[in-house]
């Protein structure tokens, strides 16, 4: 049994690991966002979530601007953009790259998007 087979998807996985951090492309500087204390004053002592299974338009009203805290029309839960396209990396579709996994740090500085061209965008 020749060792390079197994070594050879060892090594692409290595050198990916190396070269994944320089293809992050840097966004703007935003603004840090306290959600929890942005979203306080919206959600209130009284704010109960709209359970089960809704059907509702979308919204009519224009793109917030990112990094400020508004209210869904909806459901009233508390809605942060995380992105603006017209001005950063990535200028076009970009998302979360797999649902179970967290797109934010910790305290919510930074988000990890997936572009549609493949790149990473932090």
């Amino acid at each position: 049994m020749h060792t390079s087979i197994f070594f050879r998807p060892f090594l692409k996985s290595v050198l990916a690991l190396i070269v994944a951090p320089l293809a992050i492309l840097p966004i703007s500087a935003a603004r840090a966002v306290d959600v929890n204390a942005d979203c306080a004053a919206i959600y209130g002592d009284a704010f109960t979530p709209v359970t089960g299974q809704v059907i509702s338009p979308s919204p009519t009203s224009p793109r917030p601007a990112k990094g400020v805290p508004f209210k869904d029309p909806a459901f009233g839960t508390c809605v942060v953009r995380a992105t603006d396209h017209a001005t950063e990396a990535p200028s076009g579709f970009a998302r979360n790259d797999y649902s179970r996994r967290q797109a934010f740090n910790v305290d919510n500085t930074r988000v990890l998007v997936y572009a549609l061209n493949g790149a990473w965008h932090l």
